[in-house]
């Protein structure tokens, strides 16, 4: 987990990222399964999710 703080912001934000697989997606997920316990333990909490990104370069076809 990494913390970003900005002068201008009222708090610190958060973030993670796991190289989790697309097979994980609806089942075992890890990131899932962290986002569940932080909205339970930080009603103010909320996840940004970008989705499915390429781990490698994209090849335009």
């Amino acid at each position: 987990m990494t913390k970003q703080e900005y002068e201008g912001w009222s708090s610190p934000i958060y973030y993670f990222n796991f190289k989790e697989p697309v097979s994980n997606f609806g089942k075992q997920s890890l990131i899932k399964e962290i986002d569940t316990k932080l909205k339970q333990k930080f009603p103010e909490y909320s996840l940004v999710d970008y989705g499915i990104l390429p781990l490698g370069e994209e090849i335009d076809e």
